[in-house]
């Protein structure tokens, strides 16, 4: 496979990688926020003397929501710049350059397994 096809196949998936990138994003600050709830939700049912606590303020939680979604975006992106450096490795690499379809899909195979099972 040439080089300049290599390009355009990484080029043609690179939407599709990012579509599944925003979903996992996406599912895993749900998750968190479903997580945090219920255990606000517990501990506000069998210790009432913490809700001062528990609750935030309205500015708070939007501050708070903010920063969720920052730490998982970065999360996201320095793990997705490391695999996309390994593959730009070997797309360089002659050894491994009949490879680069393949680890492209594993690539997105990791990401959509992200977004449904929140490895």
């Amino acid at each position: 496979m040439s080089c300049r096809l290599t390009y355009i196949i990484i080029f043609c998936m690179a939407p599709n990688a990012f579509s599944l990138l925003i979903l996992a994003i996406l599912t895993q600050v749900f998750q968190f926020f479903l997580t945090v709830m219920a255990v606000q939700k517990f501990l506000l049912y069998f210790f009432p003397s913490s809700q001062k606590y528990i609750i935030l303020s309205p500015k708070n939680m939007k501050l708070f929501i903010r920063y969720v979604y920052v730490l998982f975006i970065l999360i996201e992106v320095i793990s997705s710049i490391s695999l996309l450096v390994y593959l730009a490795i070997s797309v360089i690499n002659e050894k491994y350059r009949s490879h680069v379809v393949e680890i492209y899909a594993l690539v997105s195979f990791r990401v959509v397994m992200k977004s449904i099972f929140l490895i």
